[in-house]
């Protein structure tokens, strides 16, 4: 039967079978959107259907709950809110409720936003998990289908982790949950979600690259200056030409499909402007964390960060792109404890940072 299903009916099926649901008290919401560059990809039902086979085939000999499973899919861009808003107003709060978010990193950041801004005593008993169904799954809380297939099983542990507030100029400018950046890599990120619907195939991946080639003509990045602290205490200063800075709310974070951008406790990456044989080394050191060696790279621990940009700069967090323009400085970026708590399988619970 499940063979003829599609990506979200799939996922409803599965889900409907996980271990958890034989406790009474327990039920799953699944956000989809499917218009994420992830739902677009032709290999992506094979690749479900490959990974949970062997699950699948026995499936009728567990119990089946279709019952307790919801399924949501997002119609148009910021839906998210509002699916948010019917679920907490909708549930019984001593039940508790798991959101499985299926999407791009801007659909989990919609989400999970959107449960932030809700009051604490409405997201009482809920857990939250991402769906591994991106190319790098870097934001996902199972690295592959067969981490989630283990998390299905009950092989899991609930994790608190650090988020992102965004201040501009004094003003809330939203939450992250990965990586942010200023610089080359939120052009590269522009440029990816450009071509990617201009060019077949994964040669949108080539093109971007070679138009981080472009980037000081293209964007004519100006100086950036960042402030550190870290527990109430000066941790330095940077400041001029820069090509990029990348800061998660927590260090040992990869992205781009297992970029090791951050790959110890720091959780802030800063490159000065490099040469361009440099430039193209940079990509291969990235990969294996060896640009922290380097005397063009800054790494720092921070809990807060000031920016001043003395002209209108590309960044991003969490794959969302937006012009970080003078006006909206000083730009801070705030560390805060972990509000929603977040399955992971029971290895990875124990070893992530936070």
């Amino acid at each position: 039967m499940w063979r003829s299903f599609k990506v979200p009916r799939l996922l409803e099926y599965i889900f409907a079978h996980a271990r958890f649901l034989e406790n009474e008290h327990y039920h799953v919401v699944i956000i989809i959107n499917p218009y994420a560059g992830a739902f677009r990809r032709p290999d992506l039902l094979i690749q479900l259907q490959r990974h949970f086979q062997a699950f699948l085939e026995k499936i009728d000999r567990l119990p089946y709950h279709p019952e307790k499973v919801q399924l949501l899919e997002t119609e148009r861009a910021g839906q998210e809110y509002e699916l948010v808003d019917r679920i907490v107003h909708s549930r019984d709060p001593r039940k508790t409720c798991l959101v499985a978010i299926a999407g791009g990193d801007g659909t989990a950041n919609h989400v999970l936003s959107a449960f932030l801004l809700t009051e604490p005593r409405l997201r009482q008993n809920m857990l939250f998990f991402r769906l591994p169904l991106g190319t790098g799954n870097d934001f996902a809380d199972a690295k592959d289908l067969g981490q989630l297939f283990q998390v299905l099983q009950g092989d899991y542990e609930p994790i608190y982790l650090p988020y992102f507030e965004y201040r501009a100029n004094g003003v809330s400018h939203g939450f992250g949950f990965n990586i942010g950046s200023i610089g080359l890599d939120a052009w590269v990120v522009k440029t990816n979600e450009r071509l990617r619907k201009a060019l077949p195939g994964n040669f949108y991946k080539i093109a971007a690259d070679l138009a981080g080639l472009f980037y000081h003509m293209s964007a004519k990045p100006g100086n950036l200056r960042a402030e550190y602290f870290y527990q109430g205490k000066s941790a330095g200063v940077s400041d001029g030409p820069f090509l990029l800075t990348a800061f998660a709310p927590t260090g040992y974070r990869t992205y781009g499909g297992g970029i090791k951008v951050l790959p110890g406790e720091e959780n802030l990456c800063r490159i000065d402007p490099v040469s361009m044989l440099t430039f193209f080394a940079l990509k291969g050191n990235f990969f294996k964390g060896l640009h922290v060696r380097e005397p063009y790279t800054t790494m720092v621990k921070f809990d807060r960060v000031i920016f001043q940009a003395e002209k209108r700069l590309v960044a991003q967090h969490d794959g969302e792109i937006f012009w970080l323009e003078p006006e909206m400085c000083p730009y801070e970026v705030r560390v805060l404890p972990g509000e929603l708590a977040f399955l992971r399988p029971r290895a990875e619970a124990r070893s992530s940072p936070g």
